[in-house]
């Protein structure tokens, strides 16, 4: 049978298992086995069905086994390593023209093998990569690029260290003077307007050059990049700069249809430009301080000229980024402190970016999960969303001194919202969802994931916003009000639960409890987050709620959470929430020795959802957090009633004996901590779990 035929045995259920093990044999006792794969990707006689799996397969033997030892894989033996690092990537290349899935995977093993060997091990991986950059072929030049790029970009978030400024000299050295020869080249050509035939595909080239530019500059501005400043961010006399004129770059024929969500490639280059100048405005100030008023016009320009398409959300945040980040500096206070240039600001970039976005709707009702992730997300590490960016620019604008007549603005735009909210309620509640938004921007200066807000703006009454406007809707049933207006009045207990005295977060929790029940997926699961942060709350190192403070409420509070948890059915899905067990895992831990008297059924119901998620473990976080709530159901309960851990040991026994002898993965270090924390007998069970424990302890040694 040949290779051919094996990789296209690999496809078919039927013959996967057996052509899989074929291959595995192959890749570790035949010769070369790698370079005949290669060389089959290569074939165009071949398949292409056979040449994609080989792709594929080359590309994941490489990933495991080129860095053998950190991996516990069979090595490459280094001769083939050797003949790879050479064909590489003129197998790239030649497949630029080519598949792109085949392309794609090829390129991702240079960078795969580039991560474990460049440069120290691969040092003429650079000159390879610059001998193939053209002046005509572009194809091949986006393929050089796109590998370059998957190698320099991680350095940005790699600590300063020997060893990184030795891999971005060497590639200074070896890389910078093609790098500007065609990016000179290529933004000379777009700028000019001629009409390109391959517009696309130069202007991905171009999105990649603004992408190694920034990859070249984040860690340290290199003397060639200094000496060009000029060159690319413009002069206030002379030439504009590359940079600025990208941003107003919009040829017609790179548009494309404004429906789709995808960003175009000029889209796609200014967003860039804007996290160069983000860099600049923040590690390089003194090069690029001068020329901040003409990047602000030309910002304010783009976000003027931008529509309200889902595919210009990356770039229009990023803008207002870098708004908020020139505000924040301090140093250019004039070009905002002006009282026209605020109201410019609020009615024309702020207000507009505020409203919920159709497709964000479509996420609440379709993906909630994903929506709840990402609005949690972008709370306190921001990211592409408008609403979020906006609000940024108004704490940087409150932060530098402008907080009377930026908070005096806001509060009138809050007051319009609320009162087209009032004139027609069913209709316009994405007016008050607006303005709840505004309030919180204008309100919160600084927050944590930890704390939710740390510091607000004291010209803002909170508590009064709250009574008077959103306390309405905690209260009324769900089928009177959009649940979105409901969901944002738990996130706003949320977000300022520190602002709220422990008498009015009490006061509040057994309406959060109600939202357990709610239909609405975003509904109960904010609630059950909100009810593990308040329950989180220190007032000092004491947590501020103890099991007296939730003792009425601790049963029906875990019984919601386990009839939400357990109505998953299947392992996937009742493992998909983990915000509702941690939740349970931070009541049982609040209310302590307070269960004593009904755990049976707090333990049943864990054990059952034990006994599930055992089957298919999918959610590490979830494992860990119903883990962690048997731990500290037994822990507590335990110290009020002794006689309880036989019990324990009876309903436990089976489940632990089950997750030991599956090896489950990722749960098995929860266990060790779990089985040595408890200290119950396991009396003759012993004999039958310990072979699996010393196993488990063993590995775990020499892992």
């Amino acid at each position: 049978m040949s290779l051919s035929d094996v990789l296209l045995a690999s496809l078919s259920p039927s013959t996967r298992s057996q052509a899989e093990t074929t291959l595995s044999n192959y890749s570790t006792t035949q010769p070369q086995f790698l370079t005949s794969l290669l060389q089959l990707v290569l074939d165009p006689s071949q398949q292409i069905q056979a040449r994609q799996a080989a792709a594929v397969y080359f590309k994941n033997v490489i990933k495991r086994r080129w860095d053998a030892e950190a991996n516990e894989e069979t090595p490459i033996d280094q001769n083939e390593k050797n003949t790879l690092k050479q064909e590489l990537v003129p197998a790239m290349v030649a497949l630029s023209s080519q598949s792109k899935l085949l392309r794609t995977q090829i390129a991702d093993a240079v960078g795969l093998v580039a991560a474990v060997d460049f440069p120290r091990l691969w040092p003429e991986l650079l000159t390879q990569l610059v001998s193939h950059l053209s002046s005509a072929d572009y194809a091949v030049n986006v393929c050089i690029l796109e590998t370059a790029h998957s190698i320099f970009a991680p350095w940005r978030s790699q600590t300063r260290s020997d060893d990184l400024f030795n891999a971005i000299n060497y590639t200074l050295t070896n890389f910078q003077d093609p790098f500007f020869a065609v990016f000179d080249a290529t933004a000379t050509t777009l700028l000019s307007g001629q009409p390109l035939p391959n517009l696309n595909v130069v202007a991905q080239a171009q999105s990649l050059l603004m992408q190694i530019y920034l990859d070249l500059t984040f860690q340290d501005i290199p003397p060639k990049f200094e000496d060009s400043v000029a060159q690319f961010f413009g002069t206030d006399n002379g030439d504009e700069g590359y940079f600025i004129k990208f941003l107003r770059w919009d040829p017609p024929a790179l548009r494309g249809d404004e429906e789709d969500p995808t960003p175009t490639e000029a889209m796609n280059i200014k967003t860039t430009i804007l996290e160069i100048c983000e860099v600049f405005e923040m590690k390089y100030n003194e090069l690029f301080t001068g020329r901040v008023p003409a990047f602000v016009r030309a910002v304010w320009e783009l976000i003027g000229s931008s529509s309200l398409a889902v595919r210009e959300d990356a770039m229009v945040a990023q803008a207002i980024k870098f708004l908020s980040i020139t505000a924040k500096m301090g140093i250019h206070k004039e070009l905002f402190a002006d009282e026209g240039t605020l109201q410019g600001l609020a009615q024309r970039i702020i207000v507009p970016s505020m409203p919920l976005r159709e497709h964000e709707v479509e996420q609440f009702e379709d993906d909630p999960l994903e929506y709840i992730r990402r609005d949690l997300s972008l709370s306190t590490e921001g990211g592409g969303s408008r609403r979020h960016a906006a609000s940024e620019l108004i704490r940087a604008l409150v932060s530098i001194g402008l907080d009377a007549p930026v908070t005096r603005l806001i509060e009138q735009y809050i007051g319009a919202a609320l009162q087209e909210y009032a004139a027609n309620p069913s209709e316009n509640w994405k007016s008050k969802d607006t303005a709840i938004y505004l309030l919180t921007a204008i309100a919160s200066q600084a927050s944590t994931s930890h704390h939710g807000v740390t510091s607000t703006n004291v010209l803002v009454d909170i508590v009064k916003f709250f009574s008077q406007n959103v306390a309405q809707d905690l209260n009324t049933e769900g089928s009177t009000v959009h649940p979105i207006l409901q969901v944002d009045a738990i996130r706003f207990i949320y977000t300022f639960r520190y602002q709220l005295t422990k008498e009015q977060l009490a006061s509040v929790i057994p309406l959060l409890v109600r939202h357990l029940g709610s239909s609405n997926y975003v509904c109960y699961t904010y609630a059950a987050i909100t009810i593990e942060r308040i329950l989180f709350m220190k007032s000092g190192k004491t947590p501020m709620f103890n099991y007296t403070d939730i003792q009425a409420l601790t049963d029906t509070i875990l019984n919601a959470l386990f009839l939400r948890i357990l109505g998953g059915g299947t392992p996937e899905k009742v493992a998909e929430n983990e915000y509702l067990m941690k939740c349970a895992m931070r009541v049982i831990i609040t209310a302590k020795g307070s269960l004593a008297p009904s755990y049976p059924n707090t333990l049943s119901r864990l054990v059952e959802i034990l006994g599930i998620i055992s089957k298919n473990p999918s959610n590490p976080q979830f494992n860990q957090y119903t883990f962690e709530s048997i731990s500290a159901l037994l822990r507590y309960v335990a110290l009020a009633d002794a006689s309880s851990v036989t019990q324990f040991e009876a309903v436990l026994f089976g489940p632990i004996t089950i997750i030991l002898q599956q090896e489950i993965t990722g749960e098995q270090l929860i266990l060790n901590s779990f089985l040595t924390f408890s200290k119950f007998s396991l009396k003759c069970s012993k004999a039958i779990l310990l072979p699996f424990l010393m196993r488990t302890a063993l590995f775990w040694a020499y892992s």
